[in-house]
């Protein structure tokens, strides 16, 4: 694969900067030190915009439930104030109905209303959990394939097999599947309900860390000079390149969107993986794009390494001082003290 060296290789060094960021949080004991909670959730949040594919999520927020990983703690809130905690082994999570979906090592496991834990893939690399199905990647020696498995019917349905899948993401009924195969350059592959209702050559001059989708947005990071956001429109084919700030080098970048707005953290790193302060870049802090005229806006000089959006409103930003609500206005309130 012409370019799978180099994404691994990207990837490893973002893997040990996050490392080494999570590590010094640990030592500092600030992230989720108390746990306690300032709010309580909402039984329905709408839409939840988070696209995100498991690998790296300590929170999550949905069904009437908040949850946090604190080291090897879960613990989960419910609409009602209810709190339950339990042993975690620091892994990646998303909650599911009654129960939760989590990645040990390269295996996923769902947990039922019970507590009791069923092993439903190995050789797995990451996962999405949809709102009645469970997206996963499963990598073998030759060939990537992505699975829906219905936890209600247990049943798995196969939705693609390429020499390489780079990415995925869902938004409302449909997947969207950027792939890769020996005779041939990228391709974008959407299904709407489990059925391929596109397929096109969809080319990127470096593979992008993620993708996300929201309405006809297709939001994704990629290095070309520099770590830019770039923003496709499904229908006219069109894409626009935001440009973060005039650097050259790789730099933490981290994104979410909804159908109006794409919010974007941006952290300025130093060769070593060091952050840059923002009194040397001050394109450091998260941003705010409009995506009806692509103007952004930057709405505080804090910067975060997870972010999520929940509803029309309600962002969440993780950082080493720990887990804030932010309002449009760039506002931020503790939601974990």
């Amino acid at each position: 694969m012409k370019k799978r060296k180099s994404i691994i290789l990207t990837s490893a060094v973002c893997i040990c900067v996050l490392l080494l960021i999570v590590g010094a949080v640990a030592v500092k004991k600030i992230f989720f030190d108390t746990g306690d909670l300032t709010f309580t959730p909402e039984s329905d949040i709408g839409v939840n915009y988070n696209n995100y594919v498991g690998g790296n999520n300590t929170l999550d927020y949905r069904y009437g439930k908040f949850a946090w990983c604190n080291g090897n703690t879960l613990t989960v809130v419910d609409d009602s104030g209810a709190v339950s905690e339990r042993w975690w082994g620091n892994y990646s999570f998303q909650l599911y109905k009654d129960g939760i979906v989590y990645l040990r090592f390269s295996e996923l496991i769902v947990t039922d209303e019970n507590n009791e834990s069923h092993t439903v893939a190995e050789n797995v690399t990451a996962f999405m959990v949809l709102d009645d199905s469970i997206l996963y990647l499963s990598e073998n020696d030759d060939y990537d394939c992505l699975y829906s498995f219905d936890p209600e019917t247990n049943s798995y349905t196969k939705l693609i097999e390429a020499d390489f899948v780079i990415s995925f993401c869902a938004s409302d009924d449909r997947v969207y599947v950027l792939s890769e195969s020996a005779t041939s350059n990228e391709t974008l592959t959407v299904f709407d309900n489990g059925v391929i209702i596109d397929n096109r050559e969809f080319n990127v001059s470096v593979y992008p860390f993620y993708l996300m989708a929201s309405g006809e947005t297709l939001a994704y990071i990629t290095q070309e000079d520099g770590s830019v956001l770039a923003l496709y429109d499904l229908d006219t084919k069109e894409t626009v390149i935001i440009r973060m700030s005039d650097r050259t080098a790789v730099d933490d970048v981290v994104c979410v969107l909804n159908n109006e707005f794409a919010f974007v953290s941006y952290r300025a790193l130093n060769y070593n993986g060091s952050l840059i302060s923002t009194a040397e870049c001050e394109s450091n802090g998260l941003w705010m794009i409009d995506l009806s005229t692509m103007q952004k806006e930057k709405i505080s000089d804090e910067t975060f390494y997870q972010l999520y959006l929940y509803g029309d409103d309600f962002l969440v930003g993780v950082n080493s001082k720990g887990v804030f609500r932010i309002s449009k206005d760039g506002s931020l309130t503790e939601l974990i003290e």
